[in-house]
């Protein structure tokens, strides 16, 4: 212990100086939890001086616990932008104190009901968190790996550009990084609700583990809900993980969502996020993602949701250029703007792009299919769908209108009368029983 006192020798903050930013912890609070307090305050320390985040240890914490020196360690040696830097620590008079890098906006699990953090953001959120477990997974140049074990939204902190950076190392694990599958017994460590149920099962520890308890913030499924995976009801503790998994088999993911993010969400960005959020949460450590993945479906994620929004920007303009709708049915009941304005649920994949059901602002339901090809062959993909448009037939599924991109827009549009999934033969076809 005394030779890894001295190498972060260099890192020791005063404990009058800390006292004196915080007058004498009696202020300044800016976070409460098991471990003690956190507050902040304007201090020296190794790379200047400045407003820090001072996390004060409780006493039952332990003298000389290992979890201190650990996380000194840790943040020491493993340094990445989406890694919370450790500026210095204190151990004066029994005290066990760290100073990080003051992370203004507080950590994620604050923001998670906010009507003002939108999709876009959310997204960036998770890739910076992603990027940073994906780093202590695979550090480039050292021979171990970091097994974090205690990845949640309360652990992830936002700095005043809402840059997301991990943070508590104390619980951390060391793994060799040069093997496939990286396997840690230990007395099972974290946080109820985004615990891997392996884990919990073997007491083994693996960067899997990590992948699951991430899985659980991106729904990835908290950032989606906009709400924490647990709660506490009359005394117990309720995790929503199983019922968010089961809107995702049954692909009702609209019942889950948090409201504020539904309007304006591109479906190809929620169908990329909730499909790699949805694997992290496999039972089997096997089926579950790598974190370069997980880094590269965000992304995919994100660049959906851009061009989406550069769209938007732009559809006013777009529209004058040369975005048309054409209507079958002897009633314009919506407009081009009714139709991009409207809510919508994804229902499936297609081979050129996405079906979805759309509900118009006058409560009018439709079903829509889209596809991202821009109508360049002089007019010849319209004249098909005006041909089509006039069929009628009984047994025909008929096209009720369709929407013809401009230069500036992504998205085609092909509108259907909604008939919902229950009527579809394939419901029927896979029944167990037919009465």
């Amino acid at each position: 212990m005394a030779s890894v006192v001295k190498e972060f020798e260099p890192l020791k903050i005063r404990l009058d100086e800390l006292k004196k930013a915080t007058n004498s912890f009696g202020s300044k609070v800016i976070g409460r939890g098991g471990f003690g307090h956190v507050y902040e305050g304007e201090v020296s320390h190794s790379k200047g001086r400045g407003l820090v985040a001072i996390k004060r240890l409780s006493r039952e914490y332990g003298q000389g616990d290992p979890g201190f020196w650990k996380e000194i360690m840790m943040l020491s040696r493993y340094t990445h932008k989406n890694l919370i830097s450790l500026l210095g620590f204190c151990d004066e008079d029994g005290e066990r104190i760290l100073v990080y890098e003051h992370a203004s906006n507080g950590s994620l699990d604050r923001h998670l009901s906010s009507t003002t953090l939108m999709w876009t953001q959310r997204l960036r959120i998770c890739l910076d968190a992603a990027r940073g477990l994906a780093y202590l997974h695979d550090p480039k140049g050292f021979q171990q790996r970091v097994l974090h074990r205690d990845i949640k939204s309360g652990n992830i902190l936002l700095d005043d550009k809402w840059n997301a950076k991990l943070s508590d190392m104390g619980l951390s694990k060391i793994g060799p990084a040069n093997q496939q599958h990286t396997n840690v017994f230990t007395t099972v460590a974290g946080t109820h609700g985004y615990l891997d149920p392996q884990y919990l099962e073997t007491c083994s520890l693996t960067k899997e583990s990590d992948i699951y308890s991430f899985g659980v913030v991106l729904v990835l499924f908290e950032v989606l809900c906009g709400r924490l995976c647990t709660e506490k009801a009359n005394g117990l503790l309720k995790c929503f993980v199983h019922m968010w998994k089961e809107s995702y088999k049954c692909k009702k993911l609209d019942r889950i969502i948090f409201k504020d993010l539904m309007p304006p969400m591109d479906p190809t960005s929620l169908e990329t996020f909730s499909d790699i959020a949805f694997q992290c949460l496999h039972y089997s450590c096997e089926q579950r993602p790598t974190t370069s993945r997980i880094v590269k479906k965000l992304e995919i994620a994100l660049r959906f949701r851009s061009k989406r929004e550069g769209t938007k920007r732009k559809e006013d303009k777009a529209r004058k250029a040369g975005g048309k709708l054409v209507h079958f049915d002897g009633s314009n009941v919506f407009t081009a703007d009714d139709l991009l304005r409207a809510s919508v649920e994804m229902t499936s994949k297609s081979t050129y792009g996405f079906n979805y059901k759309a509900t118009l602002e006058n409560g009018d339901e439709v079903s829509v299919q889209t596809w991202s090809e821009y109508i360049t062959k002089d007019g010849e993909y319209e004249v098909e769908l005006n041909l089509l448009g006039k069929i009628r037939h009984p047994n025909v599924f008929a096209i009720r209108a369709y929407y013809l991109a401009s230069e500036q827009e992504e998205y085609n549009h092909l509108v259907f009368y909604y008939m919902p999934e229950k009527s579809q033969l394939s419901v029927f076809l896979h029944r167990k029983h037919i009465l």
